[in-house]
């Protein structure tokens, strides 16, 4: 007997993560997808699209109708879980996928990690097959607000504040094998009931990652390390002069950033994440072509 045609219902299509997945779903052909947007001027072509917002929930009803199964990328924020859940249980949906971050772990904002443990919670007691993936750092396009905003910076300027109270290991890990990993992740039943840390391939600290940046822009830069206490003040009082406010934000999130496994991501779902170096090359050259 031939497998039915799953008919599966994305969230968070238009978003950095989401936009490049669209590719990967493309490539398809056993299964058919169904975009939920909010703005239906930016949804893709060659998809199903309805109008909604997570904020209103009776616009979301009839995304949810002959659906058999949901990949949300869209930031699970208050209640959102709990709205998902029983849209799905409503339309007889049972296998979802979700999307969450390593920031369920920081010590430092404790009203989001305390939202996120919440939504990670109520998915995770459901009767649903559900996959959640925290992935760490994303980059690997201009639009990523991390590394690009880095590499925007030390093109302009060779300094770079840092704290010198730690040193902690970070891993950026490349949107390219966050996209991959969502659809082996979805299509796998050994995920089934898993949770996920998708990180960079080798950890390395904030410093080792700014001067791999300078010498691909082909650029010297000075670090100047200060007291941690110095560079909080400096980064509240004139940051947002000297630095772009991502970059602002990429700098005080290097404070807390640690090491992640992803072994069981190796293991079950074939996440193999590239080399920075690697995935910074190919960014860069995005960067260079005129329709980047």
């Amino acid at each position: 007997m031939l497998a039915l045609r799953q008919n599966i219902l994305v969230i968070g299509a238009t978003g950095f993560t989401g936009s490049r997945l669209i590719d990967r779903l493309r490539e398809r052909t056993d299964e058919t997808f169904a975009l939920l947007v909010r703005d239906p001027r930016r949804a893709p072509s060659g998809f199903t699209t309805y109008t909604g917002d997570l904020d209103d929930p009776e616009s979301l009803k009839e995304a949810f109708k002959n659906k058999d199964g949901l990949i949300c990328l869209a930031p699970l924020k208050k209640g959102h879980a709990q709205l998902l859940l029983n849209l799905c249980q409503a339309a007889g949906i049972r296998r979802a996928l979700f999307v969450s971050t390593t920031d369920v772990f920081t010590l430092k904002n404790i009203y989001q990690k305390v939202i996120l443990r919440e939504n990670e919670r109520l998915i995770t007691t459901s009767t649903m097959d559900w996959t959640i993936l925290r992935p760490t750092m994303l980059y690997g396009a201009p639009d990523d607000h991390t590394v690009s905003a880095l590499v925007a910076h030390l093109r302009r300027r060779g300094f770079l504040w840092v704290p010198n109270h730690t040193n902690p290991h970070i891993q950026p890990v490349h949107v390219d094998d966050m996209v991959q990993a969502v659809v082996n992740a979805f299509f796998a039943t050994a995920a089934y009931r898993r949770a996920y840390t998708l990180s960079g391939k080798i950890p390395m600290t904030f410093h080792h990652m700014v001067e791999m940046v300078a010498q691909a822009l082909g650029r010297k830069v000075w670090l100047k390390p200060v007291p941690a206490w110095v560079f909080n003040l400096m980064l509240h009082t004139y940051g947002r002069f000297v630095y772009s406010p991502a970059l602002v934000d990429l700098l005080r999130r290097m404070s807390e950033a640690k090491p992640f496994d992803h072994e069981a991501a190796a293991r079950d779902i074939g996440f193999h994440p590239r080399r920075f170096e690697n995935g910074l090359k190919q960014q860069l050259k995005q960067q260079e072509r005129p329709d980047a």
